[in-house]
């Protein structure tokens, strides 16, 4: 069509230019990271130390525990167990170190020579009474050699004890350890003497010997 003086050319169409697309996701956050460099950890063995001893308990237990200690402690060498040893004695039982050369390779077996001989007496009493507390009739054992044995156990626990008391102790013992406990009851009503003449009589000697 040719365009004359009446006709008007409209403009031409021009088309929005397209709109940006918008794309949501999800934010991402970025957190510094550190890193703490590793320490190394170290574990150190406190020695165990040894029970004072001062002689008042037997030496043969404390013994005993103080070859535990240096079980526990790896004390193989007896540079080690020397030191260790004479730091563990305490009064009476120190003075013992007065005779002793620390320095010598024995030095280690003589302390317990030492302390056996300083303490090891003093055990004997301690010893008997506990198997005087804990005596009691066996089978086919009569009971005037129960109440002998008895009396031996007496002697070595109390050897300095007056005969009323010795006799005292034997009767209570005596009494608690037979085996027939009607004979038992019987023995307590009657007087101390009047036990140990019965069972020194030859008739009762017998009888014993039938009930057992």
């Amino acid at each position: 069509m040719t365009a004359t003086a009446d006709t008007v050319v409209p403009p031409p169409i021009v088309a929005p230019p397209p709109a940006a697309s918008t794309i949501q996701g999800t934010p991402t956050v970025s957190v510094a990271q550190t890193f703490t460099p590793s320490v190394p950890t170290f574990v150190i063995k406190q020695p165990q130390l040894p029970k004072p001893f001062n002689g008042s308990t037997s030496w043969r237990s404390f013994k005993k525990h103080f070859k535990r200690i240096y079980r526990v402690n790896s004390w193989s060498a007896t540079a080690d167990k020397v030191p260790n040893l004479t730091l563990a004695l305490e009064g009476p039982s120190a003075e013992i170190l007065k005779d002793t050369n620390e320095s010598r390779p024995t030095a280690y077996d003589e302390i317990w020579t030492l302390l056996a001989r300083r303490f090891g007496q003093t055990e004997a009493p301690k010893d008997a009474m506990r198997r005087f507390d804990n005596r009691r009739q066996t089978d086919g054992e009569t009971i005037p050699e129960y109440e002998q044995a008895f009396r031996v156990l007496h002697r070595e626990a109390l050897p300095t004890a007056t005969s009323s008391q010795r006799d005292s102790d034997l009767k209570h013992r005596f009494e608690d350890g037979l085996l027939n406990p009607e004979m038992s009851q019987f023995l307590r009503f009657m007087h101390v003497t009047m036990i140990f003449q019965l069972l020194y009589s030859k008739h009762y000697s017998c009888r014993c010997k039938r009930n057992n």
